[in-house]
């Protein structure tokens, strides 16, 4: 009930700003933008629902009936050995099981270096720009 009235509020205008570790389904679904942090390096930061399609773009792509949110933690969290132990096998383009072969830390590189360069980073660093200028 909170985060709904949150979100409510944030829906005036306000900006709201949020550190989760783990967030349930339901409150991931309130959320129009996300910052996804491992190790001190930016993943991701943008749109939620970009963030899906950024993760399929480095070969991560959330499976079938699984929550974005859990997808996302267990493909960057350090914690997790290997993010094969969490999806085994991902459907591919065609249907077809892929296996999935690569240690969190290899996981996290590839996300980090799909996110440097792509759309949603260059957005965020003009906006950091132009915020920059008018403090000056």
């Amino acid at each position: 009930m909170m985060m709904v009235n949150l979100k409510k509020l944030a829906n005036t205008g306000c900006t709201l700003i949020f550190t989760i570790y783990q967030s349930s389904t339901e409150v991931f679904g309130l959320f129009d933008r996300i910052c996804l942090l491992s190790n001190g390096k930016t993943l991701f930061f943008g749109e939620t629902l970009s963030c899906l399609q950024h993760f399929s773009n480095a070969g991560f792509p959330c499976p079938i009936m699984q929550s974005p949110s859990d997808h996302f933690l267990r493909a960057i969290n350090t914690e997790f050995d290997r993010i094969i132990s969490v999806c085994q096998n991902w459907q591919d383009d065609h249907g077809d099981l892929a296996s999935v072969n690569m240690d969190t830390g290899a996981a996290i590189r590839t996300l980090e270096k799909t996110y440097k360069s792509s759309a949603d980073a260059e957005a965020v660093e003009t906006m950091i720009l132009r915020l920059t200028e008018r403090v000056q």
